[in-house]
């Protein structure tokens, strides 16, 4: 699922559909349908667009003013794509490409894909979250149990939260300072909260097989 920068509303894989809930009410309000099997999804920062990775059609556009679905961008090279994110400009966005692993990149100007970070340790990477700042990215990596760390300016790969006690992790999320990542644990039946700058892990129980995970942007819940 993914809320939206206003809070306003937010977006859920329901049973090879998207649905629209509003959260003034928790209904659902619109129900978007042309997918396949849809995975993942996030919500560009104005609104505007979602997209959705679907493991059958590759990654799907939601156009939020005119509630039209489209596939507009190439599939070869994607395989089992799960998780994705849009960069704060709206840019780029990247996704995880479970089962080539590797991560592919949409240049969102141009819609081409280019794929990165080939054996470089990701093992059916997962859920993909990219900093206020665009200079990394966080990746659950579901067969590694583990998350990889990605610099976004030297390409670097890095596992910087060993025996932290990840199992299976799905979802991941960025607090609007940066300064924490939410990792939804779905093996563990909890949600891992990672301090981005000292590297603590610790977890937050009464969770079952938790999936996926959004921080509101005034990052007071989620």
């Amino acid at each position: 699922m993914a809320l939206s920068p206003d809070n306003a509303f937010f977006l859920v894989i329901d049973w090879g559909t998207v649905k629209h809930v509003d959260t003034n009410t928790n209904t659902a309000t619109r129900t978007y349908k042309g997918f396949t099997l849809p995975y993942g999804i996030d919500i560009s920062p104005d609104t505007s667009f979602a997209l959705v990775t679907d493991w059958s059609k590759g990654i799907g556009h939601i156009d939020l003013r005119t509630h039209q679905v489209s596939f507009p961008y190439p599939k070869e090279g994607i395989s089992c794509p799960c998780g994705v994110d849009i960069s704060p400009d709206a840019s780029f966005a990247l996704f995880t490409n479970s089962y080539h692993n590797n991560i592919g990149r949409i240049n969102l100007r141009t819609n081409q894909i280019t794929f990165h970070y080939n054996d470089t340790g990701l093992n059916s990477p997962f859920g993909i979250a990219i900093s206020p700042d665009s200079r990394h990215a966080v990746v659950s990596n579901y067969s590694g149990n583990n998350i990889a760390l990605i610099d976004l300016q030297t390409d670097e790969v890095s596992f910087p939260f060993p025996d932290a006690g990840f199992n299976k992790p799905h979802g991941v999320a960025f607090s609007p300072n940066g300064a924490l990542v939410l990792v939804a644990n779905y093996g563990g039946n909890n949600v891992a909260c990672v301090d981005f700058h000292t590297r603590e892990v610790t977890f937050i129980g009464g969770f079952h097989k938790p999936h996926g995970v959004s921080i509101s942007s005034d990052g007071t819940h989620a």
